[in-house]
C-alpha cells in the first residue's frame, strides 16, 4: 500500500488526484484485504497485469504502445467490474445510487488498487493534460470510493 501510495503521488496530478489517493487510503483501511478476494480481469488493461507481474514496483511505467489502450481497455474493464445494479439499460454510462457494492468493494492488491493503478498510468500516458475521458473516469472512480467509504462507515 505504502508502494502505491508512492507511485500514485510521484507524479503532479492536481489536487483531484491527490484527493482521491486518500479516498483510496480511506477505503483500503476500512475494508481489510483477503487474498483470496479479487477484481474480474476481463478487459483489465494490461499494463495493470504487467505492473502486477513484475511486483507492484513503484518505479514500473508501461511500454508507451501498451499504454496506448489504456482509455477503451479501462472503459471495457470498468463497467464489467460494476454491480449490477448500476448498470443502464441502454448501455450509455453508468447509474449512480445505492446498492450493494460487494462485487466492486475489493481491497489489497488484486482489488481497488489495480484501478487506481490503470487511473494512474492512463493519465501518465496522456499527451493533452485535460483529457475529458480521464477525468470522466476519474471521478466514476471516485464517486464508487465515497460510497464504498461511506456504507462502510454507516
Amino acid at each position: 500500500m505504502q508502494g502505491a501510495c508512492k507511485l500514485f503521488l510521484s507524479v503532479d496530478f492536481g489536487k483531484t488526484w491527490v484527493d482521491t489517493v486518500h479516498h483510496f487510503q480511506n477505503f483500503e483501511t476500512l475494508h481489510p484485504s483477503n487474498p483470496k478476494a479479487k477484481l474480474k480481469n476481463v478487459n483489465r488493461p494490461v499494463c495493470v497485469h504487467e505492473w502486477i507481474k513484475r511486483g507492484c514496483p513503484a518505479t514500473y511505467r508501461p511500454d508507451p504502445k501498451v499504454a496506448s489502450n489504456i482509455s477503451q481497455d479501462f472503459h471495457s474493464w470498468w463497467t464489467a467490474l460494476q454491480p449490477e445494479w448500476r448498470l443502464s439499460d441502454d448501455n450509455k454510462g453508468l447509474k449512480k445510487g445505492n446498492g450493494d457494492w460487494s462485487r466492486l468493494r475489493i481491497s489489497g492488491a488484486n482489488g481497488f488498487l489495480s484501478v487506481m493503478v490503470a487511473l494512474f498510468f492512463w493519465k501518465s500516458s496522456l499527451k493533452s493534460p485535460n483529457d475529458v475521458g480521464w477525468k470522466v473516469a476519474l471521478e466514476d472512480a471516485v464517486w464508487a470510493l465515497k460510497c464504498m467509504v461511506d456504507t462502510a462507515i454507516s
